[in-house]
């Protein structure tokens, strides 16, 4: 894992409901697979903050939404 992933691990991490951080972490795995082997697209971006939605603590939505969006712009082909 990149340092910069594990940056952005932690950061998504720590706002995650508790007790759903195996399924975050579970996420993000797949997230960083998909960078590294080149599938990573606009619409599984979509559908990964979407999903990621779900299990975090609603006060911190705002916040990782737009921490997604901007990590994954420079991914998504």
């Amino acid at each position: 894992m990149k340092q910069e992933q594990e940056r952005f691990l932690n950061f998504v991490m720590e706002r995650i409901q508790p007790g759903m951080q195996d399924e975050a972490k579970t996420m993000m795995i797949e997230n960083f697979g998909k960078q590294a082997n080149g599938t990573f697209t606009a619409e599984y971006l979509e559908d990964f903050s979407s999903r990621l939605s779900g299990i975090l603590k609603p006060e911190y939505v705002n916040e990782v939404q737009s921490a997604v969006k901007e990590y994954g712009q420079s991914y998504a082909k």
